[in-house]
This record gives C-alpha cells, sequence and structure tokens, in this order.
C-alpha cells in the first residue's frame, strides 16, 4: 500500500495522524486537504520518497479546509490567518509567552480536541494533538520541563514522524514555545 510506505517513508507522518485522529474524534475531515483537482479531491499527501510525486483521491474522499496539501507549515499558516473554521486560537498565559498546558491538559482529557503545530520556514512543520493523560504510552520520559524559570507539565501528545507514531509527552519540548494552540469549536 503505497500510503503505508509514504507514512514510514519519511518524516510527513504528523499531519497524516493528527488529522486522522482528528476526523476519528469528530468525524469531520477539517484537517484533510481540500478539493483542488477539478474531479479529483484532495492531495493525500506528497511523496518526497517516491519520485516527488502527489498522491491525490477522489473527490468524494475526505476533502477539507487546508490549502495544497495539507502538510504541517500549511496547517500553520491557515490557523494562524483563521481559514480553518472550526479552530479557534488558545490565548497564552497572563504574563507567559505559552498557554496553560495543565489547562490544555484537563480539556483534553474531558474529550477536547487541541492541536498545536509549529511552522519550520526552512523544512517541515510539525503538527501533534494533546491527548487524555491516560493514554500516555511511557513511562520512561520526564514530564516536567522548566521554561524561563517556571516548571510546567509537558502536555501529553499524538506524536507522529520519522520513528515516532506514540501518545508520549511532547517530544518538542525545548521549541514548545514556537508552537501555536487552538481549540476545535
Amino acid at each position: 500500500m503505497v500510503c503505508a510506505f509514504s507514512i514510514t517513508g519519511n518524516g510527513m507522518a504528523c499531519n497524516i495522524g493528527v488529522r486522522a485522529a482528528v476526523y476519528l474524534y469528530k468525524n469531520d475531515p477539517i484537517l484533510f486537504p481540500e478539493k483542488t483537482f477539478g474531479n479529483w479531491g484532495a492531495p493525500l499527501f506528497y511523496d518526497s520518497v517516491v519520485n516527488n510525486t502527489c498522491h491525490t483521491a477522489p473527490e468524494n474522499i475526505l476533502s477539507g479546509e487546508v490549502t495544497w496539501e495539507g502538510q504541517a507549515n500549511k496547517m500553520y499558516d491557515d490557523l494562524d490567518n483563521g481559514r480553518l473554521s472550526k479552530f479557534a486560537s488558545i490565548a497564552n498565559a497572563e504574563e507567559c509567552n505559552y498557554p496553560d498546558f495543565g489547562e490544555l491538559q484537563k480539556q483534553a482529557n474531558n474529550g477536547g480536541i487541541i492541536i498545536g503545530v509549529k511552522k519550520n520556514s526552512a523544512g517541515h512543520g510539525h503538527v501533534v494533538l494533546i491527548m487524555p493523560e491516560s493514554f500516555n504510552e511511557r513511562t520512561d520520559e520526564e514530564t516536567d520541563f522548566e521554561i524561563g524559570g517556571d516548571e510546567i507539565k509537558l502536555p501529553i501528545v499524538l506524536e507522529c514522524g520519522i520513528g515516532d507514531k506514540e501518545i508520549r509527552p511532547i517530544k518538542d519540548k525545548y521549541n514548545i514555545v514556537n508552537y501555536l494552540w487552538y481549540k476545535y469549536k
């Protein structure tokens, strides 16, 4: 199956994992790429491993609102400019350059859909979905982290990418302040 090869064959799996999880939770394809090719639906994924091809789906297959191929950088842009209609921006905590991760984790524990997205202008961005703490698959990872003298509890997220397909404390903790956070309305 080409899709399975693509998921494990390159680093562009975070968008696929997060969009699939949101679809399964809410039956909403919002994070899938939009329909772009006349009688063809949205690109499923851009494969940098196999001939730099873009694989598309028929129009009745889960067309969403993310522009072009739906990679994390596109999700970032579309969320940042308010293009994705069912997501609201989450404000930073008072006097901080990051949100209240404890509160976000509580919301996820109670069924809230919260995504974090980071842009990388020199390559692939990254997108994660905060998951209920009870889903944490790791016991070997520290969950506390210091940011600017404040200790925070790292959110438990769905991590997908090169070598990662698991639920764990966010792996990119040193860049956590570079993420934008959004809640599904």
